[in-house]
């Protein structure tokens, strides 16, 4: 019987594994126990919880015997009320009984297929769509839901005549339902989760938050988190946008539509805490309230209720890839003059063709008459996005393809157009590229159309919320590997753009300014020379664009260190597995920095290096296997060889790798799949029709939704709608406007324009393919291209490249801070900046907080006491009783002799009288409004004044000044003559001059008031700051003290 025990145990090609004990010597059989330790494991796989691999059915040892039985039908008839207990009680399972061979254990199916099983799973696994079985007329058919779904989901749903379904309360309360069932589905895989990117961005009061997750089974789930509305500005409304974002996901029925029933929303605060602690990955563009508030959500608390930060977890904060490369292609033309210079007027050019219907004629018509002799058909759109400096490199291209067509439109509307702007923007065009010079710029904007469709390449590599991050140095070293050889290695001339401009400039055409022939064209094409100086110039185009490349895809960049994960595209024909697998691993080593990388994860998620080093290279070999043979992408490949070594986990241990691959499914390098989701929003709802928050959202959820099983979804709505609303009312009308079934769209003819492009790139490829593979350095990529250049090399170029050299370094010291350098890549002077770094940071955020104190200061209304203060009212504002009234009512006291006045009201605060501003200013006092003298200081504006005596000056007055303003002049010598003034008199110009240049530290204490002739008729006066006129002098003694003053509007009046 023990030997019946072992059977099947042995393996090919390997020992047997030791036997199991069995309980006794009966053996399974006879004996519960020895049954239960022989196939337990097999039926506890076989009795699983939903979605999960925890198993419902345990057991335990009693001193009765070995007893069996469902966990979650036992609580749940536990929590029941005693004298109403639910029909799963009947099931001996329910209480765990004392299992036999014949009864409990052969019950196992049938007691799962039970409906009360299926309930108690639902509550005990926190499902709560899960319900009893709906009645037909409870909730709307599955034909109304599909066609529900079908409508929202299409673009028509916008463009149809009919609204009568989309105003109605039904209509509305389906799509929520709709949306909801899908936000179900996301919570339960965020809780599964322990790793998650947000991808997050801004536009129109709007932040629209994406998540990207990976399952327990290595699978990875992206979707809208969420959208809020606010129209504050800065980086602590970014952060309370997301606050808000994350607790209404965790917020079950949130927003819904007013409901005939009383359900109320359920918050899951446990759902909401651990997606706080899970986010490992801030992934936006690199805007300045984006990434101030990525360093404020890991530091400051939330609230005073909650002092942990928002998501103390991030380890990563991931500027967006594709507005990297974005500027890859954009910053190197901006360090050229000439390269600029080309590009603005070819897209003046085409952008004056574009916006204007006659001249999209003529282009039009020009195409169509040189049709034969046009290397594509006829191209109707030059349009472009003015801010997406890569969508400039489509029309760019038509307009060197279609060169004949666009000289010809051009020619046209300087003749037939004068005297407009268009015919301006045409002579200009057409000046530029004229001449030996003008052939120049031709073949150079030949070159500069192969450089933009290289940077293009790049760009659309990293445009996708989807990109394989392991796969991105595979995409920078091709720009780099592709640029070099174009334009270092000079061999752009044989292919692409270069070639066909240089064939074409072999053509001359002729065209009249003021009956001045110019030609355009090179009979016997470019010279040597003027070549050379083209590839010079875009030899500094590649050196700048790999400093630049440098700098947004660094070394040390996490992200780029899953490039340790790429499977190569075939596998060997080892003789063993683990042969195969170890030196799939080697090769990895010797390939690059595969090791460096894989330390440098493993150091950033506190991971043991040399465990996950180990259980890379046992599995490497069967994740490549599985590419190949499944024709899969890097992480599918790694997903399906965790799956495939399941049953040998012993010989194939994941502890350290899954978290690894874990992150590498949920790291986002791009914030893209935002910005499509805000376009798609544009299209669903125009301007012309506001919906609320809530609206939007759902509708925008249902469009994106990635769904393989609709039905399912449409029972989780019905589930909602039951909940919500009740039976709905039963019509027969038929609901207009989503029944309608949309015409097949036909497919559309690729355009002759991307074959062109396509076949330039392979012909490119091909060429390159036949040189030596290696990993180029962007530093020695820029320093060849820089001797390339020669002379063209400038000093632009060399600030440029200096400006990505501290972008560079101040990359490093915050990759340092987060733990994410190599023990080699730690200098001294990097640890030490670091360290300064922080503190910087935390010297920034107090200086925030200082202004902001200040700025809110400023709009509130301060406090004032007008108890014993004196007052100076101008003349006629008050009659004398009324006066002598306000100070008896406000314990207020007129002036006497010289003391100093503290408050002077005046008719018109922004034009008070010269002499009183002076004093004022001087004294430090207010100038009130009569309102705000009425109240006492309650109610209306006044400024306030710093004191200025209170800081030690000296001053010289010229004669002229005091000629031209004898009252100020009186007011000084008053005021100063005073014992408690530090200001003093200076005795002639000479003194004043003799101590600016004697003492430069105390120049601002030195003033010299002159008239404004005097300061005019000598040149070093008229520059010099301290050689004040009077309105100068008034302006610096009258400095306006914020804390003190009030608006008298708003919170302040």
């Amino acid at each position: 019987m023990g030997k019946r025990c072992f059977l099947g145990e042995k393996q090919q090609g390997k020992e047997p594994k030791k036997p199991r004990k069995l309980h006794c010597h009966l053996g399974s059989q006879q004996c519960v126990n020895c049954y239960w330790m022989k196939h337990g494991s097999a039926l506890q796989a076989s009795c699983v919880l939903p979605d999960s691999d925890v198993s419902w059915l345990q057991a335990y040892e009693s001193s009765d015997g070995l007893r069996v039985g469902c966990i979650a039908c036992y609580k749940y008839c536990s929590e029941a009320d005693a004298n109403d207990l639910p029909s799963i009680a009947s099931s001996p399972l329910a209480w765990f009984p004392v299992a036999s061979l014949t009864g409990t254990l052969k019950n196992l199916k049938r007691h799962s297929a039970c409906p009360g099983h299926q309930k108690a799973v639902a509550a005990f696994w926190d499902i709560p769509l899960e319900k009893p079985e709906i009645p037909e007329d409870a909730a709307p058919s599955k034909e109304q839901w599909a066609s529900i779904w079908r409508s929202f989901r299409s673009k028509r749903y916008m463009d149809q005549e009919s609204s009568e379904l989309i105003l109605r309360e039904k209509g509305r309360r389906m799509q929520y339902c709709l949306a909801e069932a899908l936000r179900v589905r996301h919570r339960q895989l965020l809780r599964e989760a322990q790793c998650l990117t947000l991808s997050l961005d801004e536009a129109k009061t709007r932040l629209l938050v994406r998540f990207a997750c990976v399952g327990k089974r290595l699978q990875v789930h992206r979707g809208v988190l969420g959208m809020h509305r606010s129209k504050a500005t800065g980086h602590k409304s970014v952060m309370e946008s997301l606050d808000h974002i994350l607790r209404n996901s965790c917020t079950y029925l949130h927003g819904h539509p007013p409901p005939t029933g009383k359900t109320e929303p359920t918050f899951h605060e446990d759902l909401y805490e651990h997606l706080r602690s899970i986010t490992r990955v801030w992934n936006s563009d690199a805007g300045p309230d984006e990434m101030l508030a990525a360093k404020e959500v890991q530091k400051i608390p939330l609230s005073k209720d909650d002092l942990s930060p928002l998501l103390p977890n991030i380890i990563l904060v991931n500027r967006d890839k594709a507005h990297a490369s974005r500027r890859v292609a954009r910053r190197p033309w901006t360090a050229a003059e000439d390269l600029s210079q080309i590009f603005q007027t070819f897209s003046q050019w085409f952008s004056a063709v574009e916006h204007s219907s006659m001249l999209q004629g003529w282009y039009e018509e020009f195409q169509a008459q040189q049709q034969d002799e046009q290397k594509v058909t006829v191209q109707k759109s030059l349009a472009y996005a003015a801010h997406r400096f890569d969508s400039a490199s489509r029309p760019f291209a038509v307009c060197l393809l279609t060169l004949p067509s666009c000289l010809l439109t051009a020619i046209k509307a300087v003749n037939e157009r004068r005297g407009t702007a268009q015919a301006e923007r045409a002579r200009a065009f057409l000046e530029f590229v004229s001449g030996v010079e003008g052939a120049e710029r031709l073949v150079l904007a030949g070159m500069l159309a192969d450089a933009s469709d290289e940077a293009l390449l790049l760009i659309r590599a990293m445009d996708r919320e989807a990109c394989d991050t392991s796969l991105m140095h595979h995409e920078v070293q091709q720009f780099l590997r592709r640029t070099k050889w174009l334009f270092v290695d000079e061999q752009c001339v044989n292919v692409g753009f270069t070639q066909y401009m240089m064939e074409a400039i072999k053509t001359q055409h002729v065209w009249f300014e003021m009956n001045h022939p110019c030609t355009i064209g090179l009979r016997n094409g470019l010279s040597a020379a003027a070549l050379r100086r083209c590839l010079q110039k875009m030899a500094s185009w590649v050196g700048v664009s790999a400093k630049v490349v440098a700098t947004e895809f660094p070394s040390f960049d996490l992200m780029g260190s899953f490039r340790a994960l790429a499977l190569p595209d075939s596998a060997g024909n080892d003789n063993s597995r683990e042969q195969h697998c170890r030196g799939l691993a080697q090769q990895h080593a010797e390939e690059g920095h595969c090791l460096l990388d894989i330390a440098r994860l493993c150091q950033s998620l506190d991971l043991d290096a040399g465990a996950c080093l180990e259980e890379f290279t046992r599995l490497v070999g069967i994740a490549q296997e599985q590419r190949r043979s499944r024709q899969c992408g890097n992480f599918e490949a790694w997903s399906h060889a965790v799956e495939a070594t399941k049953r040998s986990r012993v010989n194939y241990p994941v502890e350290n790798l899954l978290p690894l691959l874990e992150a590498y499914g949920a790291f986002s390098c791009s914030s893209s799949g935002v910005e499509q989701n805000f376009s798609v929003r544009q299209w669903l709802v125009p301007k012309q029709r506001g919906v609320s928050n809530q609206h939007e959202l759902d509708h925008l959820q249902i469009v994106v939704a990635d769904v393989s099983d609709e039905q399912a979804v449409f029972k989780a709505a019905s589930v909602i709608w039951v909940q919500l609303y009740g039976k709905p009312r039963q019509t027969g009308r038929r609901l207009r406007g989503y029944f309608k079934v949309a015409n097949p769209e036909q497919q559309s003819v690729q355009k002759p324009l991307k074959t062109w492009l396509k076949n330039r790139r392979e012909e490119v490829s091909a060429m390159i393919a036949g040189a030596k593979a290696e990993t180029l350095d962007p530093a020695d990529v820029a320093d060849e291209a820089r001797v390339k250049a020669g002379h063209e090399w400038l000093a632009k170029h060399d600030r440029e490249c200096a400006r990505q050299e501290d972008l560079l370094y101040g990359k490093a010291l915050e990759a340092a801070s987060k733990n994410q350098l190599l023990a080699h890549e730690l200098s001294e002077d990097i640890r030490a900046n670091a360290a300064l770094l922080e503190e910087a940071e935390n010297h920034n955020r107090a200086a925030r907080d200082r202004l902001e104190d200040r700025m809110q200061a400023r709009l509130a209304r301060p406090e004032f006491n007008p108890y014993g203060k004196t007052v100076h009212c101008e003349h006629g504002l008050f009659q004398d009783a009324d006066f002598n009234r306000l100070l008896l009512q406000h314990h207020m006291r007129a002036p006497h002799g010289d003391a100093p006045v503290d408050v002077f009201v005046v008719s018109d605060l922004a034009h008070p009288c010269p002499a009183l501003a002076c004093l004022a200013g001087m004294h430090g006092s207010l100038l009130a409004s009569p309102q705000f003298f009425r109240s006492g200081g309650s109610v209306g504006s006044a400024i306030a004044y710093t004191k200025a005596l209170q800081t030690k000056r000296f001053l010289f007055v010229s004669n002229d000044f005091r000629g031209n303003h004898p009252d100020t002049f009186a007011l000084l010598r008053r005021v100063m003559q005073g014992a408690a003034c530090n200001w003093k008199f200076l005795d002639t110009l000479a003194d004043w001059l003799r101590n600016q240049v004697q003492r430069p530290k105390q120049a601002p204490t030195y003033w010299a008031l002159l008239s404004e002739a005097e300061k005019a008729e000598h040149h070093a006066l008229s520059n010099h700051k301290y050689a004040l006129t009077h309105d100068m002098f008034l302006s610096l003694v009258c400095h306006v003290d914020h804390a003190r003053s009030a608006l008298g509007i708003g919170i302040s009046s």
